[in-house]
């Protein structure tokens, strides 16, 4: 995995940026977040195509039209790579229209993460905890045990409804962004 010089920092601020948005976050939250970060869509690239597109329409027609969103469309989740959680119910209330959202999910290329480098991201997030930067206690961090298969979000965890992209930078390109504007803030929100 490379490292950033900033990657501590900017973990802490992933981290920090989760717990913001769901302050009931668990461990199992964080693992997710984690696996997320590292192994991408992956394990969700391989479903058949028909099957993924009927179950991101349904749950983007259960979302209202309008509420009170507090997630960002676009959060970055790794410190070191544009990957990211493409938040659904902002990209409605924005008028993104579903085909979109389901073109960029469905034409993402693979990650191609390794359970070595989850694992020294847990790790990290260990060292985090120890240090006080992130608020989880290391000994349950410690519990965690990295594998090829994602936690689900614990019932505190609030709503999640979201894809994750493996190359952040791959849509912002195509949006005309800079990638570096994708890079999580370095204060807050």
């Amino acid at each position: 995995m490379k490292h950033l010089p900033d990657h501590r920092d900017a973990l802490v601020r992933i981290i920090s940026a989760e717990r913001a948005l769901h302050p009931d976050m668990e461990v199992r939250d964080l693992h997710k977040l984690l696996f997320q970060s590292e192994m991408g869509a992956d394990h969700l690239l391989g479903l058949p195509e028909r099957v993924a597109e009927e179950a991101l329409a349904g749950e983007w027609n259960a979302l209202p039209l309008s509420g009170c969103w507090f997630e960002p469309p676009l959060q970055m989740i790794n410190p070191a790579a544009p990957v990211a959680r493409l938040h659904l119910a902002p990209l409605k209330a924005l008028g993104i229209p579903l085909r979109a959202v389901a073109d960029t999910v469905f034409s993402q290329k693979p990650r191609d993460g390794s359970l070595e480098n989850l694992a020294k991201l847990v790790e990290e997030a260990v060292e985090l905890a120890e240090e006080g930067l992130i608020r989880f206690h290391p000994a349950e961090l410690r519990s965690i045990v990295t594998g090829p298969v994602p936690p689900h979000h614990s019932p505190s965890y609030g709503s999640a409804h979201y894809r994750v992209l493996n190359d952040a930078g791959m849509l912002a390109e195509s949006a005309g962004w800079s990638t570096d504007s994708l890079r999580p803030p370095r204060q807050g929100f």
